[in-house]
Parts: structure tokens; C-alpha cells; sequence
């Protein structure tokens, strides 16, 4: 039942148009004559597009529609794999005797003459980064030098992976086709296989526990056809049960899950719960970012949606409080707690229709630079204490707006016959040229006027302040004197001093060889025979000295 033309191909039409235009349009010279349009699309790189990425998930049709659409466009496909061909080693050798010969079937048969045009298909390029190291960059750099169009094929076109190829492919992404969009192939394959009877609520729930993967329609319709010839609602849900597919949600994916009124209705609290579970740190922050954009079932600005949207934000608060209570006690045993607070109950107070495009939590841009902030300015704390009296936020509040003018706008305003005093002003308050620059990124506000500074002022005043000496704050290590020698009375001294002597004996103990047990000292030629080890400070007559036997001296 693969599909033998385009026509045949479920969903994403709009892509493979693009795609036939991209292979139409292709010249060995000048790459693609196709310009990209849409959310976040880039530029065309130079030398033009040489190549297409197609991303999207597992058996929607990426590599079917790359073929037909090859073959009806007059090229000859050639797959490659790219998990198996991934090193860098393999793709110079493989690859790029393709992208830069001509086929066989141009050389021989009866249509040797006519010179049959190639389109070389790397599946699976995401996989590239599980192997050797280099198969990335040289795939990129056949794509520079390619003469042949090269189609790309990837599941997760918003993986780091993909982020370097990107730049040099059109970027066209394959959706999972709705449920009414496969409703009519997928019965016309149970009619072909033999089934009598298949409801329409039977296709729908298929599709919603596959996640739209055709593949895995057509398989089940293969088993439950060992089993029976009917197909209904109820016969469907246990048998689904029993071989329903297992999937890895992504947060874009959960959060449509958590404020969709529709899917609010048909999931419990404990399914929810588990999609909070899908990424605990972050479905809070989805939720926070976006409930306020969710389209409510009430009348926009009354009285139901404000308090609908008040709930919500009540138990975003209470939840950020039993978070705060989680990771200052470690105690995680409040997750679901704070799973029902953050997530589940103000999406079921926000549910509405997520007619809009998730984006990511602002709120960690927005820690990231609050952090950066706070370390800039205890830099440039610590460089100017010894100019200055008070603390941070005095240095935040009181200096730094003085500062901002009569150092960045002064050079702005003044030019390079600034520069001179500029210098010495900052030599007063010990600050360095970096600290300038975090000057103007701590005092800019989208209240303040923008400040550029030429190029040449710039230049000028590095200069200018690298060929002088300046004296800056810097923190230096306390030297440690040495103990003094410890007395004969310890108790005299302080407890400080008795420890050092206590630590100065064990050291003397320690040295002591004597008093190692493990070293023998070697026997004493002389009167009293071998010298024996002992523990008293005795000298006998008899063996040795120590404890020995006989009479001795003390």
C-alpha cells in the first residue's frame, strides 16, 4: 500500500510542492531558485540552496515523498542511509563520487545519449552524531560543493544536531495528517484486506493512539484482521489495550495536552499529572508563559474569564511557594503537590483553544541575564570599593547613572577630545576598559536613549587607555606567619598557640625514628651483646638497652 504517485500521499501537500519547485528550479551553478517564507526562516546562503532538510516524525511519509517526487521531477534517486554512513571517512568516499560523477544508466543502454539527472537522498542525517566525529561538517561541506540536489531526511528538526545544516538547506517541515485526512485511505486498505465493518470512531481512535503514524495503522490493521472481520468501538478499545504504542513527548507537544479545552475533557487529573511529570521543571513555566494568551469558552474581558484567569494565577502563586519549599528542604516527596498546583489545576481554570504558536519559557532568559547583571556589577564593585563608599545596590543606584554620563555619553557627545579625562576619571575610581562596556549594558533601558559609540572613538580610547598603567583594585591572598616555638607550660598561652604546640609535637613524635616500629635499628657491635628493642630510657649491662634483662644504670 505504498503510495505510487504524490496524489497518493496523505497530508503535507504544501511541502511537497515546495520540494518538486526546489528540484524544478535546481541549476548546478547557482543552486535552487526558491526563496524560504514563514516563522523563523533564514536567508539563502550564498551560492544559493543546494539542499532541503525534511523533518517531522517517523512514518508520516518523509522518504516517500522524497522519492515520488524525485521520479516524477525526471531525476534518478539515490538513498543513502546516514546513520550507516556517518563518518567523515565514508561520506568523502561514498558521497561524493556521486555528487560529482554521472550515473551509470547515462554511459550505457539505449538511452546513453541522454544524460539522466541525479538527486542523491541522505535518510536518517540526525543520526550522524552517533558515530565517528566530522560527519556533520563534511556533509555540509558536499552540500557547498554539490552539483547534484541532495534531499536531507531527519525526525527532529529542532535538535542542536540539525542546527549547523540548517543553515544551508530549506527547511520544510512534515506534520502528522489529521484524523479526516487519513480516515479515507485507511478504510479503502481495511476494505482491501477484508474487514466488513470499520466505524469511523475506530480510525480516529487508531490514529490518536499511534500519534497519526501510518505504518503503524496499517500494522494493526494486520493483526486484528488474524482475529476478526469487524471493526467496533469496543472490540477496538480492548484491542488497542493490548498493542497500543509507546511515545516520547516533548513539552510543545504536552503543553497543547494541559490548556486545550478538548483534551482537558478527556484526560483525569492523573493523566495530567503524568504529562507534568513529562518535564517537571519546565510544564510551570509553559503554563505560566502562556495561559494568559489562551482563547477562554467565555466572553473575552467579563467577569467569568477575569475570575477564571485569577484562579489560575492564584495557583500558579501558591504553587511557586511549594516549589521554593521542594529545593530549599530537598524534599521532592511535594512534586505531585506542586504538579496539581502549577500545572494541572490553572490549565483546567485557563482551557480554552491554543490557537497560537507555544513559545519557550521567557522566564529563563530572563534569570539567565538577571544573573550576567549581578555578575558585572560585582565587578565593577570590586574594582572601584576603594573609590567609592557604600555597597552594590548604592553602586547600582547612585553611581552608576553619574558614571554612565560622564563617561559613555561624554565620548559619545564629545568625540575623541574626550578621551583624556575620560581616562582619568576612570583611573579614579579604578575602573578598566571592560568595565565600560558593562556600564552601558547595566544602565540601558527601553526608557533610555540608545548609545553607539564610532568605531573610531572606540578604537581610539582602547588605545589610548592599553599604552598607559593603571592601578587596579585587586584581592590578594593574607600571608601566614609561623607558629612560634612552643614553651614548656602550654597552658600559659592561648588556645590557639597550645594547639600549634600540641601540633609541632606531633610532628617532632612523627619524626622521631626511634619511635617507629616499623624500622629495625641495626644491631650495636660491643659489650652487652645485640642491641634490643625496647620502651624505657634505661641502660643495662645485660641485652641492650631499654627494658633488657639484667642489671642496669640508670
Amino acid at each position: 500500500y505504498r503510495p505510487q504517485t504524490t496524489a497518493d500521499i496523505v497530508g503535507n501537500q504544501s511541502g511537497v510542492q515546495t520540494l518538486r519547485r526546489f528540484l524544478a528550479t535546481f541549476n548546478p551553478t547557482t543552486g535552487a531558485d526558491i526563496v524560504q517564507s514563514g516563522y523563523g526562516k533564514k536567508p539563502a546562503p550564498k551560492g544559493g540552496f543546494r539542499a532541503v532538510l525534511l523533518s517531522g516524525a517517523p512514518g508520516i511519509g518523509k522518504t516517500t515523498a522524497a522519492t515520488l517526487v524525485a521520479r516524477e521531477s525526471g531525476y534518478e534517486a539515490i538513498e543513502f542511509n546516514a546513520s550507516d554512513t556517518r563518518s567523515k571517512k565514508s561520506l568523502d568516499q561514498v558521497v561524493r563520487e556521486m555528487t560529482e560523477s554521472r550515473s551509470v544508466s547515462c554511459l550505457f543502454g539505449q538511452n546513453a545519449r541522454e544524460k539522466k539527472r541525479q538527486c542523491l537522498i541522505m535518510d536518517e542525517v540526525d543520526g550522524m552524531s552517533g558515530g565517528d566525529r566530522g560527519g556533520s561538517a563534511e556533509l555540509i561541506k558536499i552540500i557547498k560543493a554539490t552539483r547534484v540536489p541532495i534531499i536531507c531526511i531527519c525526525n527532529d528538526g529542532g535538535s542542536p544536531k540539525m542546527r549547523s545544516l540548517k543553515n544551508y538547506c530549506v527547511d520544510l517541515t512534515w506534520r502528522r495528517p489529521t484524523a479526516q485526512q487519513l480516515a479515507p485511505r485507511v478504510r479503502k486498505i481495511a476494505q482491501a484486506e477484508g474487514f466488513t465493518i470499520v466505524h469511523d470512531n475506530v480510525i480516529e481512535m487508531m490514529a490518536e493512539a499511534t500519534q497519526k503514524d501510518i505504518r503503524q495503522m496499517i500494522n494493526l490493521l494486520q493483526l486484528w484482521r488474524a482475529r476478526t472481520t469487524t471493526l467496533s468501538y469496543v472490540d477496538a478499545q480492548k484491542l488497542l489495550s493490548a498493542s497500543s504504542k509507546d511515545f516520547d513527548l516533548g513539552p510543545f507537544q504536552v503543553f497543547h495536552k494541559l490548556l486545550n479545552a478538548n483534551a482537558v475533557r478527556q484526560l483525569s487529573v492523573n493523566d495530567r499529572l503524568d504529562l507534568y511529570f513529562v518535564d517537571y521543571q519546565l510544564m510551570p513555566l509553559f503554563v505560566q508563559e502562556h495561559y494568559l494568551q489562551n482563547n477562554l469558552p467565555v466572553p473575552p474581558r467579563s467577569i467569568e474569564s477575569l475570575e477564571c484567569l485569577s484562579k489560575a494565577a492564584d495557583s500558579i502563586a501558591e504553587g511557586d511557594i511549594v516549589n521554593q519549599r521542594i529545593y530549599s528542604q530537598q524534599n521532592f516527596q511535594l512534586l505531585p503537590i506542586h504538579g496539581v498546583l502549577s500545572t494541572v489545576r490553572p490549565g483546567s481554570y485557563a482551557a480554552g483553544g491554543t490557537g497560537f504558536r507555544p513559545m519557550f519559557p521567557s522566564a529563563l532568559g530572563k534569570i539567565s541575564k538577571g544573573n550576567k547583571c549581578r555578575r558585572l556589577l560585582s565587578e565593577i564593585y570590586l574594582h572601584a570599593r576603594l573609590g567609592i563608599s557604600g555597597n552594590t545596590s548604592d553602586m547600582r543606584l547612585d553611581y552608576m547613572p553619574t558614571l554612565r554620563r560622564e563617561l559613555c555619553e561624554r565620548l559619545q557627545r564629545d568625540g575623541a577630545e574626550a578621551i583624556r579625562d575620560v581616562i582619568g576619571m576612570m583611573d579614579e575610581y579604578h575602573i578598566t576598559r571592560d568595565d565600560v562596556d558593562s556600564i552601558v549594558e547595566l544602565t540601558q533601558f527601553s526608557t533610555t536613549p540608545p548609545f553607539k559609540l564610532e568605531t573610531k572613538v572606540k578604537s581610539a580610547l582602547t588605545r589610548q587607555y592599553n599604552a598607559g598603567a593603571h592601578a587596579v583594585s585587586a584581592v590578594v591572598p593574607k600571608a601566614v606567619k609561623a607558629a612560634p616555638a612552643a614553651s614548656a607550660d602550654a597552658s600559659d598561652m592561648g588556645y590557639g598557640a597550645a594547639e600549634d604546640a600540641v601540633q609541632e609535637s606531633d610532628d617532632e613524635d612523627n619524626d622521631n625514628v626511634d619511635n617507629d616500629k616499623l624500622i629495625k635499628r641495626k644491631a650495636a657491635k660491643g659489650r652487652g651483646g645485640a642491641a634490643a628493642s625496647g620502651s624505657g630510657s634505661a641502660r643495662g649491662r645485660g641485652r641492650g638497652r631499654g627494658g633488657g634483662r639484667g642489671k642496669g644504670r640508670k
